[in-house]
């Protein structure tokens, strides 16, 4: 994933600090527990890890592949981990 991160994310502070955070598991009920990949659910790094995987597989794609087969106007809203595709026409070109 740090791999991945170096591709939008150039302060190398930064990515210490994600790969730290990474690997540093997760505590329930006094016990600590590791992880072997992901983050825990609600982590306070899930959402910058979010917007920067869902910029490359989400919004490229929307704007590269998907928004051109409608004829209307398509967009895309997107918060974190969420997103709302908003199409005027649901009549595409098929290729």
């Amino acid at each position: 994933m740090v791999e991945f991160l170096k591709l939008r994310i150039a302060d190398p502070n930064l990515l210490r600090i994600i790969g730290r955070v990474l690997k540093g598991g997760y505590m329930e009920e006094g016990k600590k527990y590791k992880i072997d990949n992901g983050t825990p659910h609600g982590g306070i790094i899930s959402p910058v890890l979010a917007n920067v995987y869902f910029h490359f597989v989400l919004d490229l794609w929307f704007e590269k592949k998907f928004r051109k087969q409608f004829k209307g106007q398509a967009y895309i809203v997107r918060y974190t981990d969420d997103f709302v595709l908003l199409i005027e026409n649901l009549l595409f070109k098929v290729k």
